[in-house]
């Protein structure tokens, strides 16, 4: 499944957003940069709802986060 776009309409601080995602071949990512509390988390969120209708992101959990591939930081 690709995603294409994501219209938010009154979720959260969001009150009318429309992102497009690439669907480019050779450039099949979309990075979403922002400050922090600008809504990068509720973006996910909106297509958590939206997949799976659950709202909120279980961070306690940890199963549920990829560790894969994470550089560690020591000392």
């Amino acid at each position: 499944m690709k995603i294409k776009s994501l219209t938010l309409h009154n979720f959260r601080q969001f009150k009318d957003l429309t992102l497009d995602f690439s669907t480019d071949n050779n450039k099949n990512v979309t990075v979403i940069l922002a400050e922090n509390s600008i809504g990068k988390t509720t973006l996910t969120q909106s297509i958590k709802w939206c997949l799976y209708g659950e709202e909120e992101t279980d961070l306690e959990n940890k199963s549920n986060i990829n560790f894969e591939g994470l550089a560690t930081r020591s000392g």
